[in-house]
Parts: structure tokens; sequence; C-alpha cells
């Protein structure tokens, strides 16, 4: 199980998209069983973004996403093909960064495997490797 969210405060260029992923075989209930991805999956700023992914070329702080069903059709969802919908505002590049800028803008997303996760010094494993997202613009 994953859950995806809007991070780092939406005031300012480092808001992002990030996720909190349940391990296999976990227990939602039990606070050590998640892990948080190690930086942003979705973001303006290449300081915040999670190693191996990709700042944004076109748009700052991209946030309160909104994944989209085609004509409404849940088997139109993940797994159902390679690449789907997404929504989400932002604003443009070289413009001032406020809410007043922000604008709604589409995109897509795919399900990318072998995603590791790590942290230190919690009960349980320090690393988990399953499946998150990548994000386009």
């Amino acid at each position: 199980m994953n859950g995806f969210y809007s991070a780092n405060g939406s005031w300012s260029e480092q808001y992002c998209l990030a996720d909190l992923r349940l391990r296999a075989g976990g227990d939602p209930t039990y606070v050590w069983d998640w892990y948080k991805s190690n930086g942003c999956l979705f973001g303006s700023n290449r300081a915040t973004m999670m190693a191996g992914w990709d700042p944004t070329l076109y748009v700052n702080g991209p946030g309160h996403h909104s994944f989209v069903l085609l004509n409404g059709d849940i088997g139109t969802s993940p797994p159902a093909g390679s690449r789907f919908p997404l929504m989400y505002h932002a604003v443009a590049k070289g413009t001032p960064y406020s809410w007043a800028n922000r604008y709604w803008y589409t995109g897509t997303f795919l399900w990318w495997g072998n995603s590791t996760y790590r942290r230190a010094n919690v009960p349980g494993a320090n690393t988990d490797t399953g499946f998150s997202l990548k994000f386009f613009e």
C-alpha cells in the first residue's frame, strides 16, 4: 500500500509529492511497518529530490495532486497500462512564487519498481524495496 502526499509546505518552492509505503505483509496499524520516500518524487528542487528522481523543468512547487480515471473507469487505473493521467497545481518557472500564481497542470505517472527507502535508528529493517511512482510534467 502506498500513500502519495503533498509535502514540505505549499507556501514554498520546496512543495512536492512524496510517498508513505507499507512494507509487504506489514500491519498498517504498526508505525514501524511504514517507510517514507527519501525525498520528493515530484518536485522542482534538485536538493530535495529522492536519489534517481529528476526535478521538474517547467513548474515550481507541484502539489495537491489528483489521480485521474480515464472515462471514470476504475479498469483504467494502475496496473491497467503503462502511464496514467495526473492533475496537480504549481507555479510556472520564472513566475513569482505565490498562491495567486498557482495553476492546474496535467501530467502522467507510472509505477516504478525496485524503489528502496532507507531509515535509521528505528525498530525493524532499515530498508524497504518495493514499488513507487515516477511523475512526468
